[in-house]
């Protein structure tokens, strides 16, 4: 394993903090004012839970960064299954995500994040979730 310095450590940190931020305006942008959204973290993962969207059951919705994949951007349904009944995930290394310009790195976020939430809503109101996800759930 390579050394890591102070300086590595702290930009790391900052670099992942700034993506956590750009993810939350994109999702902000996404949804367009028509829902809420609350910052969270956990010990593996980085990223925003979906309070409440039009078409989307509330709470059961997340946009992150599991840590032990810092390359994906996940949108999912979670309750506490294995693997999620619902997920979209946005490559960043091979979208090309960290050639573009802050202003491209946004669009495509806002991009990908706008997809997630169409295939998120056609899910939510499927006869295969409702198949696949408990009734105490739905």
């Amino acid at each position: 394993m390579k050394r890591l310095t102070v300086a590595q450590y702290q930009d790391g940190l900052r670099s992942l903090d700034n993506l956590t931020e750009m993810i939350g305006e994109a999702l902000e942008k996404a949804m367009d004012k028509r829902g809420e959204l609350r910052r969270d973290s956990a010990y593996a993962w980085r990223g925003y839970k979906i309070v409440s969207f039009p078409g989307l059951d509330p709470n059961h919705y997340y946009c992150q960064i599991f840590l032990n994949q810092p390359n994906i951007v996940a949108f999912f349904e979670y309750y506490e299954m294995k693997p999620h009944p619902f997920q979209v995930d946005f490559d960043l290394v091979s979208s090309g995500f960290f050639l573009l310009d802050r202003a491209g790195q946004l669009q495509a976020l806002v991009g990908f994040i706008t997809i997630a939430l169409d295939e998120a809503r056609r899910w939510n109101d499927s006869d295969r979730r409702r198949q696949i996800v408990s009734e105490r759930f739905l």
